[in-house]
C-alpha cells in the first residue's frame, strides 16, 4: 500500500514520490518557563554535554543532540523541560498568535499525555483555568504525572470522553481539539506498508463528532484549534469542510508548513481552508500535521 499513498500525498504537493519518503527530522524540546529560564536550562544541559540549538520562530523550542536520553535527566524530572516533537508545538503556537491566553477558560478536549496542556499551561502562567478531558484512564495517569511535573496549577484534569463534554455544563474562550487520527509514516515504524486506504476513513465519525460537540461548548466569538498527526484529506480538510457558514478559519503566521488544500479530486473545499496548515515531512523536517485555527462567530457578525 506504500505506493497508493506516496502517490497521493505526490499529487497533494506536485513533489516526486520518490523524495516524500525521504525526512530529517531533529529531536526538539521545549523549556518550560514554569520551572527555569532558558539561560539556566541551557547552562545545565550543556554542561552535561547536550547540543542545543533554538529553532527559529518557535519560543522555548530547542533541537538538541546528546549521547543520553533526555528523558532520564534530573532536569526533565524537575520539569524544566518537556521533549515535544515539533509540530506539536504548533497549535498552541498558532492560538498564541491570534489571542492573549491569560485568564482564559480553555478547553483541551484529548489532552494526554500533556504535551499541548503543559505548553498551553505555561503561556498563560498558570492563570485562568484549562480542562482538560482524556477517555483512557492509563492515559489520564499519565497526563497528571507530566502536569504536576511541569508545575501546572491551572489545569483540571477529568476521566472523560470529550463528547460528553457538555455534561459539564461550561463554556470555553478557546478549545483544543488535537483529534484521534490515523497518525503519519514519521509517527509509526512501517506505516506506508501497514496502512490500507480504508484505514483513513476510520477515524472520521469521530472526528466529525468531537468537533461538532467543540462548536457547541465555545463561546461565540471563541476561538478552536483543530488538528492531527495525520496527512490524510478525510481526516483534514473534509473535516473542516463540513464547518457551518458561522465558523471562519483564520490566517496564522508559523515557520514552516503549506496552505491546506483548496481543492481535491473534483472536491472544491470551503474559500478559507488556504488558511489551514499541512506541515510535510520531506519539506519541514517534521512529523505530517494538519492544523488550523476556526473562529465561532458571534452573533453580532452572524448578522
Amino acid at each position: 500500500m506504500s505506493n497508493f499513498f506516496l502517490y497521493r500525498y505526490a499529487q497533494m504537493t506536485g513533489d516526486s514520490p520518490d523524495v516524500i519518503p525521504i525526512v530529517s527530522r531533529s529531536s526538539t524540546l521545549r523549556v518550560n518557563p514554569l520551572r527555569c529560564t532558558e539561560q539556566e536550562l541551557i547552562s545545565r544541559l550543556r554542561k552535561k554535554g547536550v547540543v542545543l540549538q533554538a529553532v527559529p520562530n518557535v519560543p522555548l523550542a530547542y533541537t538538541y543532540s546528546s549521547s543520553f536520553s533526555l528523558g532520564a535527566t534530573e532536569e526533565y524530572l524537575l520539569g524544566y523541560y518537556y521533549l515535544q516533537e515539533l509540530a506539536s508545538m504548533f497549535p498552541i503556537l498558532a492560538l498564541s498568535q491570534v489571542i492573549p491566553l491569560s485568564d482564559l477558560r480553555i478547553l483541551d478536549m484529548c489532552a494526554a499525555p500533556g504535551s499541548k496542556t503543559t505548553q498551553l499551561a505555561s503561556l498563560m502562567n498558570n492563570t485562568g483555568c484549562i480542562v482538560a478531558l482524556e477517555e483512557n484512564m492509563y492515559r489520564c495517569n499519565s497526563l497528571i504525572n507530566n502536569l504536576e511535573r511541569c508545575g501546572v496549577s491551572n489545569t483540571a484534569v477529568f476521566h472523560k470522553d470529550a463528547q460528553y463534554v457538555s455534561d459539564l455544563r461550561l463554556t470555553f474562550d478557546a478549545v483544543l481539539l488535537d483529534a484521534p487520527c490515523s497518525g503519519n509514516f514519521c509517527s509509526e515504524k512501517n506505516w506506508l506498508f501497514r496502512r490500507t486506504p480504508t484505514d483513513v476513513r476510520t477515524h472520521t465519525t469521530i472526528q466529525k463528532k468531537l468537533l461538532s460537540t467543540a462548536l457547541r461548548v465555545l463561546r461565540p466569538g471563541g476561538l478552536l484549534v483543530y488538528s492531527t498527526c495525520s496527512l490524510e484529506v478525510e481526516e483534514n480538510e473534509y473535516i473542516l469542510d463540513t464547518l457551518p457558514d458561522r465558523c471562519s478559519l483564520l490566517p496564522v503566521s508559523l515557520p514552516l508548513g503549506s496552505p491546506g488544500l483548496s481543492s481535491w479530486q473534483n472536491k472544491v473545499f470551503r474559500n478559507d481552508m488556504h488558511n489551514a496548515v499541512r506541515l510535510w515531512p520531506h519539506r519541514d523536517g517534521t512529523q505530517g500535521f494538519f492544523l488550523a485555527v476556526i473562529r465561532k462567530e458571534s452573533d453580532a457578525q452572524e448578522k
